[in-house]
């Protein structure tokens, strides 16, 4: 896939939560939280991210993978850098242990490693539509990584490194806007109901996407065949 093709993914669930979620007067205003553009992708020009493409130093890998949002809360101290990532492709080698596991590029893991270490906070939001809890928030924690830095081989990916990203360690959405913007889950459960689940589900693009290879590509194992019942 594509660095293209991934932007254009992540612009569709970032999209789908501002209309449902993060422009909502019960979120902005009630609960006094802004969802901000940030990083790389919306305030780089297009000039200077393929200039930036061809420069491989510390700096470049950082300015490159800065989260591309802010959430903070008004008149708190609370205030996150957000990332968007999507991971949609099961590595059915792992048999029925799949359906747990994310990647994540290594290089955007390893700025984020690197931001936390100095202390300040990253949080990244993974929607997964083969995992039985599709809209997975989290701040960063290494503990997540479950495999070092490898290369994708003979895959439908892009070639890209990775990590293995342990799916099972990370709240759900609704946890985390309970846990640290006191946002209560019946809210965020109302918000983001079965009908946002439903629409993200019957999205061509937001859809797993199976290995050719993989025999787990059949109808049996389409998106939300796992989900538990508050996404149904």
């Amino acid at each position: 896939m594509s660095f293209r093709d991934r932007t254009v993914i992540a612009n569709t669930i970032i999209s789908e939560l501002k209309n449902a979620f993060w422009e909502k007067d019960e979120v902005k205003i009630y609960h006094s939280i802004l969802h901000i553009p940030y990083g790389y992708e919306t305030h780089i020009p297009g000039e200077a991210q393929e200039a930036l493409k061809g420069i491989y130093t510390k700096t470049s890998k950082h300015i490159r993978f800065t989260p591309d949002y802010i959430i903070l809360q008004k008149g708190k101290d609370k205030i996150f850098l957000l990332e968007y990532k999507v991971t949609r492709t099961p590595r059915y080698q792992l048999g029925n242990k799949q359906w747990d596991y994310g990647q994540m590029e290594a290089d955007a893991w390893e700025n984020y490693i690197n931001l936390t270490e100095a202390g300040i906070e990253v949080a990244v939001l993974i929607y997964c539509p083969y995992h039985s809890r599709p809209l997975l928030f989290g701040q960063i924690d290494p503990s997540w990584a479950i495999r070092d830095r490898t290369q994708v081989i003979n895959s439908i990916g892009s070639g890209t490194p990775y990590v293995n990203i342990d799916l099972k360690l990370i709240p759900t959405f609704d946890e985390f806007m309970l846990n640290h913007f006191r946002v209560p889950i019946s809210v965020t459960e109302r918000l983001l109901d079965s009908i946002f689940f439903q629409r993200l589900a019957t999205n061509p693009i937001l859809t797993i996407q199976h290995h050719p290879k993989s025999p787990y590509n059949t109808v049996q194992y389409k998106t939300g065949f796992n989900w538990l019942e508050r996404y149904k």
